[in-house]
């Protein structure tokens, strides 16, 4: 277990970069750490879901709160559901 000076540490770095606020950044560390964990507790407890479905569900976290990221930093590249430059493409939902 790392100390909480090399927590604070890797969530600077998470911050650094990837453009996260300090909080974003806390969110994506305790998903890599949830992980982790799962990771260890999915192979000690057989019939528990396996590590194929947590990640799937972790893959989508990590996905929304990146998004969120770059919709703060970018937010011309994301318009509004509903709206759209070309009225004949779909939004993204």
């Amino acid at each position: 277990m790392e100390s909480n000076q090399e927590s604070q540490e890797r969530m600077a770095h998470i911050a650094r970069s990837t453009g996260a606020t300090e909080q974003e950044a806390r969110v994506l560390y305790h998903l890599q750490e949830a992980s982790k964990a799962w990771a260890g507790l999915a192979s000690r407890y057989p019939g528990t879901p396996d590590k194929m479905s947590f990640f799937v569900h972790y893959q989508a976290l990590i996905d929304m709160m990146l998004a969120r990221i770059a919709r703060r930093d970018h937010p011309e590249g994301w318009m509004p559901p509903g709206e759209t430059q070309d009225q004949d493409v779909p939004p993204l939902a």
